[in-house]
């Protein structure tokens, strides 16, 4: 129990620090929020797929784990996908991982207020 509480602690102090040095300030929320919201989805998908493993395969956890291994999968060829396509320049670059995104959320904000 004290190790997960310890691991808990640093794993949401480095998460928030890492999130707030790429993203930055302006974008910290959201990214914080869209990153916890999406971790609350698949930790409520938990449970039916732990019953439907029980009762369709007799107990086996195999389904789910491939499961989990094809979505870490397919995520991780979206995101080369899309570094591949940013270095072939097909895709804009993505300006909020290079440190500037308080800077740009300044200038979008300061672009509303004059209409």
């Amino acid at each position: 129990f004290v190790v997960f509480t310890g691991f808990r602690a640093f794993l949401y102090a480095i998460v928030s620090a890492y999130n707030l040095q790429v993203f930055g300030l302006g974008t910290f929320g959201k990214i914080q929020g869209l990153m916890f919201t999406v971790g609350a989805a698949v930790n409520l998908l938990q449970a039916p797929l732990i019953d439907w493993s029980v009762t369709e395969y007799n107990g086996q956890m195999h389904p789910v784990c491939y499961a989990g291994v094809i979505m870490g999968v397919t995520v991780f060829a979206w995101v080369e996908l899309a570094r591949v396509l940013q270095g072939r320049g097909l895709l804009p670059p993505d300006e909020m991982l290079d440190g500037r995104a308080e800077l740009i959320v300044a200038q979008s904000e300061g672009a509303n207020s004059s209409l």
